[in-house]
């Protein structure tokens, strides 16, 4: 069959996906593919082009993709015999934290910057936080935080947390808050109709995921550093 064509965020994302193809979750999909003797090609996007471009049929996966249910209507997930999502066959885990300037507490009218599409967003209004929307991938809006642009912003804490132990100035400057999000893992989903088309082929990439995980394969630990003054 023709190479499985899966999206994925163009946005470097360390180290679940990264632009030259070594992220964690494509070498993991890769090796998958080669496993369940699949082809896999993978196409960068904005998030939320990504999304669209699945639930409009114009691809067929998108890598790195949380659980949520409106997102069944147009994505196919993993899911155990009693239809939860199948953490067995996810990509990694990760939590969401709210990140502020180290020099300035939070305030109950501050808004929340997040990352365009994210699933951050919804939990935010879940919990009653108003949260702005931006185009930036998350070194962005680290930078954005910094600058004094925005008073918080709410990122996955393992790419935010590398990023800020790659500059100084950050390390200083910003800081993590104790409440972490609860953890959610992330999978590669099918676009519906491909998988309603080609179950089989789906079926068995999700399997060689499975394999690999439960075979060993772990996601690289995310470097330590000081989250709080």
């Amino acid at each position: 069959m023709p190479a499985i064509v899966i999206a994925h965020e163009d946005r470097p994302a360390a180290p679940w996906v990264l632009p030259d193809g070594s992220g964690w979750d494509q070498r993991l999909v890769q090796d998958a593919a080669r496993d369940a003797g699949l082809e896999i090609a993978y196409r960068a996007l904005p998030w939320q082009r990504c999304l669209e471009a699945a639930g409009c049929g114009e691809l067929d996966g998108v890598l790195a993709v949380s659980y949520r249910s409106e997102r069944c209507q147009f994505l196919a997930y993993p899911l155990t015999a009693d239809g939860r999502p199948d953490v067995a066959a996810s990509l990694h885990t990760d939590s969401y934290a709210i990140y502020r300037r180290a020099d300035r507490l939070l305030q109950p009218t501050d808004r929340v910057a997040a990352q365009r599409g994210f699933a951050v967003v919804e939990q935010l209004a879940e919990l009653g936080i108003a949260a702005d929307e931006f185009d930036d991938d998350a070194a962005g809006l680290l930078a954005r935080l910094a600058g004094g642009e925005v008073a918080a912003a709410a990122l996955l804490t393992v790419v935010a947390d590398q990023l800020i132990a790659l500059r100084p100035e950050w390390q200083h400057a910003l800081t993590r808050e104790a409440r972490v999000f609860s953890a959610r893992p992330y999978y590669l989903a099918f676009a519906r109709a491909f998988y309603e088309a080609q179950p089989e082929p789906c079926s068995r990439l999700w399997q060689a995921i499975r394999a690999r995980r439960s075979g060993g394969a772990r996601p690289p630990r995310r470097r330590a550093r000081r989250i709080s003054r």
